[in-house]
């Protein structure tokens, strides 16, 4: 049983009662720099993400700040732990006097949970225009009443079933707002960090709809093949294939994908979307999807495939064995990288060709994939990365492998 004000404050926690955090926190006091009505609000966020995934407590895990670079580190605090999703919220409690004098999210908590299931970390985050001592410049404002007004735009439209018109006409008058952020600058305010995620969130939605002729002729050609005939079936499924990755993450729980005309609106983002608009989409992922994976199954020959992982290694050391043969061409351009370079590496200039050779000698494959062609030969690193993306692509390709098993289409 809790025996002090620190132990109803860690029960409720567990309980994700925010009603008696509420009631236990000090008006007085600033939580992660913010007022503890607005900490209180962001933390509700919190536990309502963690209660969506299906957590009903949270299980408390004692830990620490981890970062070196933090005026916290080493600071204690507990891992809050989803007993369903195991996504958790990592807190530093500071106590001053036996009181709990603060709390705020860690990026870098180190606790128990090393080496478990991570089902993702929660982030309870306060933007800088909503900490306590926050003063707005005539700048913001005037910002912020952009952003708001952007906003508002779409949402005035939350009541009503919204076809392509309304958000397509609304993404082309603030494409130009949208323009002017990144997810960097975009994230540092409040009602900036809002319009960037519900246009780039809408733009998603919205770019789903430059299939709906291909999935509209796929639909179509569908109804007149004899889905028993195979040879028609795959000449339909690889003639689709493209179109069928392109729409893989067109998910929405409350759509009929085999009879979409069942419901006039599904609903996205708070927003009731026609389904007119996605009609034919949602019908040829529902056909696409019924046969492809089935028929990638049958048709996929992983015995001849190369596994990611041996591949990776395969072209690694390959390249590692080509700097070391070619070490007259590969050390004068790793110097010239190293002395121009923009930031500081960690590692000290390698000051002879016979150095730089015993240093790919003494680094096994994974070092000298990420530890040195990372940053000196960045496009013989990413040539690497796509040979690997192309290996992968291919084994989850039916197209692909149905011309290793002699179909041409």
């Amino acid at each position: 049983m809790p025996q002090n004000k620190k132990d109803l404050i860690l029960e409720s926690f567990q309980k994700m009662d925010i009603t008696m955090l509420e009631a236990l926190l000090d008006d007085d006091k600033t939580y992660q720099d913010a007022t503890k009505e607005v900490f209180l609000e962001k933390l509700n966020k919190a536990f309502s993400q963690l209660q969506d995934s299906g957590d009903t407590t949270l299980i408390q895990q004692k830990g620490y700040c981890g970062s070196e670079r933090c005026e916290n580190n080493g600071c204690g605090g507990y891992s809050f732990v989803g007993n369903h999703s195991k996504r958790h919220m990592d807190l530093i409690f500071l106590e001053q006097d036996a009181e709990i004098s603060d709390i705020f999210h860690c990026n870098h908590f180190i606790s128990g949970k090393e080496g478990l299931e991570d089902g993702g970390l929660v982030y309870v985050d306060i933007k800088a225009d909503e900490k306590a001592d926050f003063k707005p410049s005539s700048e913001f404002l005037t910002d912020r009443l952009v952003y708001k007004s952007a906003i508002k735009a779409l949402e005035k439209h939350q009541d009503e079933i919204i076809d392509k018109g309304i958000y397509q006409n609304w993404l082309e008058t603030r494409s130009w707002l949208f323009d002017t952020l990144n997810i960097f600058s975009a994230g540092e305010y409040r009602d900036s960090d809002n319009f960037y995620w519900m246009y780039y969130r809408m733009r998603e939605l919205n770019d789903f709809l430059k299939y709906a002729e291909q999935a509209k002729a796929a639909v179509e050609e569908f109804q007149i093949i004899d889905e028993n005939n195979e040879t028609l079936l795959l000449r339909w499924l690889s003639e689709y294939e493209e179109v069928g990755e392109s729409l893989s993450l067109f998910l929405f729980e409350d759509l009929d994908y085999d009879n979409p005309e069942a419901s006039d609106y599904f609903m996205f983002n708070d927003f009731k979307i026609s389904t007119a608009d996605f009609k034919y989409i949602a019908k040829f992922k529902y056909l696409f999807d019924e046969y492809y994976w089935d028929k990638l199954k049958q048709y996929c020959n992983n015995e001849d495939e190369v596994e990611s992982s041996v591949l990776l290694k395969r072209l690694a050391v390959a390249a590692k064995e080509t700097h070391m043969r070619n070490s007259n061409e590969q050390y004068p351009l790793y110097v010239k990288v190293y002395q121009n370079a923009k930031y500081h590496f960690d590692d000290p200039l390698l000051e002879s060709e016979s150095e730089f050779v015993s240093y790919l000698e003494g680094i096994d494959w994974d070092e000298f994939l990420y530890g040195y062609l990372n940053f000196y030969f960045i496009e013989e690193f990413d040539e690497i990365q796509d040979k690997l993306t192309e290996n992968r692509h291919n084994q989850l390709s039916l197209t692909y492998n149905l011309k290793r098993n002699g179909f041409e289409f």
